[in-house]
């Protein structure tokens, strides 16, 4: 019997490619002209995020291959073609808020979920 983890990698090495619409749905398309960080793309994708005080750079997401793999995502990406493929509300930016900024908003989020 085979493990979870081998599974995995043999559905991988079998399913089919993600198709070139899949991919343009997804994947970002861009770049924020003054930190470098990717925008656009599917909000889960993976990206280049940039913090705007430290100008570090990392990377976070789901790579297309892997959200292909995902049945969550090509529902979510199905559901966008029966819909006529329509702009997105807003686009994505990876480009990080400052950690002062992002520990007063968490801060707020947190007396709200406690006084809950």
């Amino acid at each position: 019997m085979k493990t979870e983890n081998e599974r995995k990698k043999t559905e991988r090495k079998t399913s089919p490619p993600p198709s070139p619409k899949f991919k343009l749905w997804w994947m970002p398309h861009g770049y924020n002209t003054k930190t470098g960080a990717q925008i656009g793309g599917h909000a889960d994708a993976f990206r280049k995020c940039v913090r705007t005080d430290t100008g570090e750079v990392d990377y976070y997401g789901v790579r297309v291959d892997h959200a292909w793999l995902c049945q969550r995502y090509r529902d979510e990406f199905h559901q966008w073609i029966r819909n006529g493929m329509p702009e997105r509300e807003y686009e994505v930016d990876g480009t990080a808020a400052p950690i002062g900024k992002q520990k007063e908003v968490w801060s707020k989020c947190l007396k709200m979920l406690l006084a809950a």
